[in-house]
């Protein structure tokens, strides 16, 4: 839906339904550590909605090793 409003060479990503119970990365979770359950759950299910454009823009995907972040090339 967001990407029909969007000029060409740009890219979206949404998330519809239940937040998904994707496990938070420490520096993730230091976040959201006093929120309620509900938030965090609505936090990690947003996650990847930054991370997907970001990858499809860059053909690079984000990979973690602990706190440390390093591009990896996207899988076909």
């Amino acid at each position: 839906m967001i990407a029909d409003i969007l000029p060409a060479g740009a890219v979206a990503a949404e998330s519809f339904g239940p937040p998904g119970d994707r496990n938070l990365l420490p520096a993730e979770a230091a976040v959201v550590v006093t929120a309620d359950p509900a938030r965090r759950a609505e936090f990690a299910a947003v996650l990847p909605c930054g991370s997907r454009p970001l990858a499809r823009l860059t053909g690079r995907w984000l990979a973690s090793d602990g706190l440390i972040l390093t591009a990896v090339s996207v899988p076909p």
